[in-house]
């Protein structure tokens, strides 16, 4: 299968770098996603083990998918042990806040721990699939339940402020009730493509009470302008506001203006920047950050888009140190974007590949390594997801990532044949099955020049690029005399199955010409 070939360039970067943690964690995923949960197993507690072994408290997340893989095979004692450890090493880490609500064995309290959770982690997908699964137990399991139960909170307090003077904190509790409900609204509205209107009015709501209290703190203020800005985000998301960029960028500055410490806020304007090309005003964002005692996920993301940012504008020095602290972090996951990037991946391939060069024209070689190996993984972990949607029959989707894959390895000098032939080989299978005949034989051409056929695996993957090149040709207008030189190619180079080929519907047409049948009685004879 394409997604075991692509196990071997993880493999060989745990090899080369046996304290690599992430490789042996990225290499159980791929191995999980190939079917070999074993040794899927294996490599998550080998990742676990390296980070032990530097004296931290192991890589979480491994031993969270662990616990994870133990409850889809039925060993329910085994989860409940391994998210016990996740939560007991270290109880304040992102999955062990998740293990710790499934592990909760009152529902109504589970629904508590999963909202402080959601409230501190926004980014992690991880959170709400405990969120939802909490709710479900407590008989509240949909999105409109939860509204209902936000409604009746707000009828109380609506009633309790028309029959009384109500005290100031009635005041901010209703405030509250209104702005949970919006964001909330927004949610379920986001999720079923509905209209924005409602969720628009709570928050408005929401304002118009924070605006009558002068000594309202600064957080909730910041966090109304984030779900504003949201709100903002969405309709261009769906392309038919006008005004909605200009009203989430001024959305996203008051809320840092309000609170300078909402790291969400100034990912949200960072991506928002990116996204437009404003790589000037991006910088800005990050202007007077503080990333100390952020959670890992957010200050990884808000780093590497920094790193974009920072090289577009001419910021080398800038992105190099950010690009240092973001490499020497601990492994773990990014938050989810809240704006989509064109080009992220590719453009922060590119800008790790521009601070490379910077650091070896200044002689900082010492640093240069990192980078390599983090782009490489990049590369791969691309590799792996394209292979995923060429058997999930999204040719377009695979096409796509193969090709960020490759524009990742671009930002090297070094060549990484075999991730490349492994990105070559699932676009060209995408491109095929797209129709795009042209772009497939680009690819196939690519993978044989440099395939060195040094194992007989890459012996016979020549030979069958070579079958394949041949029947991409065929297709092309004007390609009879290329493709049979790809079918007298793949001949010479092993192929040894012509019964297969003479079967092809697009190599039917070439069939009678006389090169061709001795080509397939060399192939016969190979056998």
């Amino acid at each position: 299968m394409v997604e075991e070939r692509l196990v071997r360039p993880l493999e060989e970067a745990a090899r080369e770098d046996p304290s690599f943690a992430e490789a042996h964690f990225k290499l159980g995923i791929a191995w999980i996603r190939a079917g070999q949960v074993p040794r899927a197993e294996a490599a998550l507690r080998r990742a676990d083990e390296v980070v032990r072994e530097g004296g931290g408290p192991g890589h979480l997340r491994a031993v969270y998918v662990l616990a994870r893989l133990a409850q889809a095979r039925g060993d329910l004692a085994a989860a409940r042990a391994l998210l016990g450890e996740v939560v007991a090493r270290d109880p304040q880490d992102p999955f062990a806040e998740v293990a710790a609500v499934y592990l909760e064995e009152d529902p109504e309290a589970a629904v508590r721990r999963a909202a402080a959770a959601a409230r501190a982690h926004p980014y992690l997908g991880e959170v709400f699939a405990a969120y939802a699964q909490a709710l479900s137990h407590a008989a509240a399991g949909t999105a409109r339940q939860g509204l209902e139960r936000l409604e009746l909170l707000e009828q109380h307090l609506s009633r309790a402020i028309d029959l009384h003077q109500p005290p100031p904190e009635v005041q901010a509790v209703l405030l509250e009730a209104h702005f949970h409900r919006g964001v909330v609204r927004q949610y379920v509205a986001v999720a079923r493509g509905a209209p924005l209107d409602a969720a628009r009015a709570d928050l408005d709501r929401a304002r118009a009470l924070l605006d009558v209290q002068p000594d309202s703190e600064s957080t909730i203020r910041g966090q109304l302008e984030l779900a504003d800005a949201r709100l903002h985000l969405e309709a261009r998301r769906r392309g038919g506001a006008p005004g909605a960029t200009e009203g989430a960028r001024g959305a996203l500055r008051r809320a840092i203006v309000a609170d300078p410490r909402l790291l969400p806020a100034r990912l949200a304007l960072l991506e928002l920047e990116l996204a437009e090309r404003r790589p000037g005003d991006a910088v800005d964002a990050m202007w007077n950050v503080d990333l100390a005692g952020a959670p890992p996920p957010l200050a990884r993301s808000l780093r590497r888009r920094w790193v974009v940012a920072a090289v577009e504008h001419g910021q080398l020095e800038v992105a190099a140190r950010e690009l240092k602290a973001d490499l020497e972090a601990p492994p773990g996951p990014r938050a989810e974007d809240a704006v989509e990037v064109p080009d992220l991946d590719a453009r922060a391939a590119a800008a790790m590949g521009a601070v490379r060069r910077w650091l070896l024209e200044r002689g900082r070689a010492s640093e240069v390594e990192p980078i390599a190996r983090e782009v490489r993984a990049m590369a791969a972990a691309k590799a792996q997801l394209a292979a995923r949607r060429l058997e999930e029959e999204r040719p377009d989707d695979a096409a796509r990532l193969a090709g960020e894959g490759l524009h990742a390895l671009d930002a090297l000098e070094d060549a990484v044949p075999d991730l490349r032939l492994a990105l070559l080989d699932v676009r060209a299978q995408a491109s095929g099955a797209l129709g795009r005949h042209a772009d497939a034989a680009r690819d196939l051409e690519a993978g044989l020049a440099i395939n060195d056929r040094s194992t007989p695996a890459l012996a016979r993957r020549a030979a069958a690029d070579a079958c394949n090149l041949a029947a991409a040709r065929a297709r092309l207008p004007g390609g009879r005399e290329a493709a049979i030189e790809a079918l007298e190619r793949a001949a010479a180079l092993g192929w040894d199955e012509p019964d297969a080929l003479r079967r092809h519907p697009a190599l039917a047409p070439l069939l009678d010409d006389p090169r061709v049948q001795a080509a397939l009685r060399r192939m016969a004879e190979g056998r």
